[in-house]
């Protein structure tokens, strides 16, 4: 199976390689050395125009992914 190898946690470790994690994603990321984050999966898609939402430009959409980018 694809993740016979991979142990699922709820928080990051050193050891870590597979973590899924709820909550505020800045305050997650901010605990996380740089180069550590291979993939990052949100809910709802943003700024697509939502009823609910205010739409934003694309410096202001891009900004705060910055923090996975280092």
């Amino acid at each position: 199976m694809l993740f016979d190898n991979y142990r699922l946690q709820d928080e990051y470790t050193d050891g870590a390689n597979l973590v899924l994690a709820q909550g505020d994603a800045f305050a997650f990321t901010k605990g996380l050395p740089d180069s550590s984050v291979q993939l990052v999966i949100t809910s709802p898609p943003y700024n697509i125009g939502k009823s609910y939402e205010t739409k934003a430009s694309i410096d202001g959409y891009r900004w705060p992914s910055a923090a996975c980018w280092r």
